[in-house]
C-alpha cells in the first residue's frame, strides 16, 4: 500500500511539474508572439504559432490565447476569412470569447457576409451595458447594410448616446439612416426612354451631365452624316451603310449606357453610406476591445 501511495504521489508531482513547465513555456511563447505582433511582424507571428503544439496548451488555458493572437495577426493583415476562422476557435470559457466573437462578426461584415455576421452576434453573451450597447450598434449597422430601415429603427431606440466610445457612432448611423431613407431611386426605364427620345438625356437624368452632352453630340453627329449621305447618295451607298451602322450602334449604346450610368450612380450612393456604416460600427470594437 505504501508503494502505491508513493507511486501516486510521484505521478501527481510529476504531472503538476510538467504542467507548470508547460505553462511557463506557454507564457514565454505568448510574450514572444505578442512582441512580434506589437512590432507588426504579423506573418512571423502566424508562422511561429503554427509551429507550436497549440492543442497541448488547452489544459493550462493558453490555447484560446494562441488562437486569438493568430486571428489578430490575420486581422491586421486583412486576411479576414482566416481571421474570422481563428476568432471563432476561441472557446466560450475563455475571457477572450466575447471580444473574439465581436471581431469575427466584424470580419464577416467587411466580407459582406451579413447573415454570418448576424449569427455570430447572436452568440455573444451580454455581461454588461457596454456589451449590450456595442452589440446593439452592430445590429443597427447590419440593418442599414441590408436597407432594413424598420429593423434599424427598433435597434436605434436603444441608443443612449452617453458612452464615450459609442455616442459618436450612434449619431453617424442615424445620419446615414436619414440620408438613405430620404433617397429616392430613379427609374431605369425612364433613363432608357429619355435616351431613346433624346440621346444623352438619360445620362442627364442619372446625374452624368458631361457624359450626356458627349452622347448627344456623338449620336447627333452620326445621325446628321447618315442623313446627308442618304439624301445625296441613297440608302445603298457604302457611306450611308457605314455611318448608318455606326449611328445604330452608338444610338443603342447611348440607351444602354444611360441605364448603366443610373445603376452606377445608385450603387455609388449606397456604397458611400455602407462604407461609412461599416467603418463606424467597427471603430468602437478597436476602442473597447482592441489591443
Amino acid at each position: 500500500m505504501r508503494y502505491i501511495l508513493l507511486l501516486f504521489f510521484f505521478t501527481c508531482f510529476g504531472y503538476v511539474a510538467a504542467q507548470k513547465s508547460l505553462y511557463s513555456q506557454g507564457t514565454e511563447e505568448l510574450g514572444f508572439i505578442s512582441h512580434l505582433i506589437n512590432s507588426q511582424q504579423y506573418e512571423e507571428a502566424i508562422f511561429h504559432i503554427s509551429q507550436l503544439p497549440v492543442n497541448d496548451y488547452s489544459s493550462i488555458g493558453l490555447q484560446d490565447s494562441m488562437h486569438f493572437l493568430k486571428a489578430w495577426s490575420y486581422y491586421c493583415l486583412k486576411q479576414l476569412d482566416s481571421s474570422a476562422f481563428y476568432f471563432q476557435k476561441v472557446r466560450e470559457s475563455s475571457s477572450l470569447y466575447t471580444s473574439a466573437l465581436f471581431f469575427a462578426s466584424s470580419d464577416f461584415i467587411f466580407l459582406r457576409q451579413i447573415e454570418k455576421a448576424r449569427t455570430i452576434l447572436e452568440k455573444i453573451p451580454v455581461k454588461d451595458s457596454v456589451d449590450f450597447q456595442l452589440r446593439n450598434l452592430q445590429y443597427a449597422g447590419l440593418s442599414l447594410l441590408q436597407h432594413d430601415y424598420n429593423s434599424y429603427s427598433n435597434y436605434s431606440k436603444n441608443f443612449v448616446r452617453s458612452h464615450y466610445s459609442l455616442s459618436n457612432e450612434e449619431i453617424v448611423l442615424e445620419d446615414c439612416n436619414n440620408s438613405m431613407r430620404r433617397h429616392k431611386d430613379k427609374s431605369l426605364f425612364v433613363a432608357g426612354a429619355l435616351s431613346a427620345v433624346i440621346p444623352g438625356a438619360g445620362k442627364f437624368y442619372a446625374g452624368k451631365q458631361g457624359e450626356g452632352i458627349s452622347s448627344f453630340l456623338l449620336v447627333s453627329f452620326l445621325a446628321a452624316i447618315t442623313a446627308e449621305n442618304y439624301i445625296k447618295a441613297g440608302p445603298s451607298n457604302y457611306k450611308t451603310i457605314l455611318f448608318g451602322s455606326l449611328f445604330t450602334v452608338f444610338y443603342i449604346g447611348n440607351i444602354y449606357g444611360s441605364v448603366a450610368s443610373l445603376k452606377v450612380s445608385r450603387e455609388e450612393f449606397y456604397r458611400k453610406y455602407e462604407n461609412t456604416v461599416q467603418l463606424h460600427i467597427h471603430i468602437p470594437l478597436r476602442t473597447i476591445y482592441g489591443r
